[in-house]
């Protein structure tokens, strides 16, 4: 990801974070989104997933709400893929419905006519209940399909809005914040620890207490959360350095996860910094804004590879090659495993580089625990 790009998700996140907290509108939130995608059009929303009503909406250049709702409960095959799922999941229009269908479909023709509009990218964030809350971002017609970053770019801003709206909910409701796998959207595998403002372990969810007791990869060393992995504790340890620097303690950063290492390539782990702009209460009444979530388990491996061949266009073999590295951890483990030559991997691998961005396996092996989280 570049500093142009880094620093455009920057401020869309501060954008979403400070809708969740009441400080602005979902719709400002909203059309900051449409613009870093350079969309046409955008939407969040709440749905019933029983009666097909919503109870939500914020959009941009979607004006007709009440036709847009009917038209898109009827006939959406989007909206109706999402639905069929159980978990949230980062789609396109082109992954349910092919172009030619797309031309001779009424949803998309009235799309067109009424709002000059083709594509969507579009996400359900969370759900409460029987309600669900989706964002999507749509784009002029006759323009291309969108681009891989665009969804990168999806993906990471879905992350912030799904927190953001639990955040809003956080600080809406009669009673705290209880179960803070919740925050998560109930991945329970996710180790959550808080931190007080200087940087200090507060406390950690059930997750996060398993993890530092087997004490594989961290520690608690002088009330500080440490990586036993040098040069990933280097890290931590200059993101830990830049928050104490920073006197107001208001401003979102994002920083880059930390991909740590181990001897066992299925036991991994990747490191999320964040600094919240809303407290959470934790145990012992304990108030914290800052997080560091931490993966140590990842998703269905179909899925990632699905995700892998969507989001950065890889092909079938090249996915499966990722997958073998990532459970091998070298190429000529994966080559033999896929019974193809060594050389041929190579080539593959170097195709995969360049799709992905990546410039080693060990980018490669961040992007693809990135993925992991989403399915």
């Amino acid at each position: 990801m570049t500093g142009g790009r880094l620093s455009k998700i920057e401020s869309v996140a501060q954008s979403v974070f400070e809708a969740g907290v009441g400080r602005s509108s979902w719709t400002n939130a909203v059309r900051d989104m449409v613009e870093l995608h350079n969309g046409a059009g955008g939407a969040l929303f709440q749905m019933n997933r029983k009666t097909l009503q919503i109870s939500e909406w914020h959009s941009v250049n979607l004006n007709d709400k009440e036709e847009y709702i009917e038209e898109m409960n009827a006939i959406n095959p989007r909206m109706h893929h999402s639905l069929a799922n159980n978990a949230p999941h980062i789609i396109t229009d082109l992954d349910c419905i092919s172009r030619e269908e797309m031309a001779r479909h009424e949803f998309y023709r009235w799309l067109e006519t009424r709002c000059h509009m083709q594509y969507f990218i579009g996400t359900r964030l969370m759900d409460t209940g029987d309600t669900s809350t989706f964002m999507s971002v749509e784009f002029e017609a006759g323009e291309a399909s969108p681009h891989r970053n665009t969804l990168e770019d999806f993906r990471v801003i879905s992350t912030h809005c799904a927190n953001a709206k639990r955040l809003a909910m956080t600080r809406n409701a009669e009673k705290p914040l209880a179960d803070l796998d919740s925050f998560l959207a109930q991945k329970s595998s996710t180790a959550l620890f808080f931190l007080d403002n200087k940087c200090r372990f507060f406390f950690a969810n059930p997750a996060g207490e398993s993890l530092l007791s087997k004490g594989q990869l961290l520690a608690l060393a002088d009330g500080f959360l440490t990586l036993l992995h040098k040069e990933s504790q280097e890290k931590l340890a200059a993101i830990y350095q830049s928050v104490q620097d920073d006197e107001t303690g208001l401003i979102t950063q994002l920083f880059r996860p930390i991909f740590v290492p181990s001897a066992n390539p299925k036991f991994t782990m990747l490191v999320r910094f964040m600094r919240l702009p809303h407290v959470l209460r934790g145990p012992g009444n304990k108030w914290s804004s800052i997080c560091l979530f931490v993966q140590t388990t990842t998703g269905n491996d179909s899925e990632i590879k699905n995700l892998l061949v969507e989001t950065f266009g890889l092909t079938g073999r090249e996915a499966e090659l990722v997958m073998m590295l990532r459970e091998n951890g070298t190429i000529a483990e994966a080559a033999a495993t896929l019974g193809i030559a060594h050389n041929t991997a190579r080539v593959h691998l170097q195709r995969v580089f360049k799709k992905t961005g990546a410039s080693t396996q060990a980018d490669l092996a961040v992007i693809v625990e990135r993925l992991s989280t989403w399915v």
